[in-house]
């Protein structure tokens, strides 16, 4: 029996959060000949390539994204970096799997996304990558390279 996951992850309903595509200026007419059933098709399709830019730069260059915000919102997409005890926990329980945790420096690292309303505090949500990019990081992760 395969493993139930409980926890939560990043959704397009966070995006919009951030995105409003009720403000893109974009019809139906125009999503339709983009192969999208409507505006928000469309609009979903445009913040997930934008997710796949956004993380394989992360797993290239070693950066941190701000994704620009307005008033008193903050919100970041960057890698986390677990280890010691933490590391050790989740490595036991499988996670990081494909990490060579001698390689890695004892080191195991995700995918997050980081965000703060007006004064309230920091919160953070894992974001999860298809097998293709995710052995792409594994494979930077055990030649050495670290993220922070």
């Amino acid at each position: 029996m395969k493993p139930v996951r409980t926890d939560w992850c990043l959704t397009l309903e966070d995006l919009y959060r951030w995105v409003d595509p009720a403000k893109w200026n974009i019809t139906n007419k125009f999503a339709k000949s983009h192969k999208a059933n409507e505006k928000w098709d469309y609009c979903a399709q445009v913040l997930v390539y934008f997710l796949i830019l956004v993380i394989n730069d992360i797993i290239d260059n070693n950066v941190t994204f701000e994704i620009p915000c307005v008033g008193k919102k903050e919100a970041r997409i960057y890698v986390k970096c677990y280890s010691d005890e933490e590391f050790t926990k989740i490595y036991k329980n499988g996670g990081f799997k494909g990490i060579d945790y001698i390689k890695s420096g004892f080191k195991g690292y995700a995918f997050m996304f980081q965000w703060k309303y007006n004064n309230q505090p920091l919160k953070e949500k894992p974001i999860y990558i298809d097998r293709t990019t995710k052995a792409k990081f594994y494979e930077n992760i055990n030649n050495g390279k670290q993220y922070y």
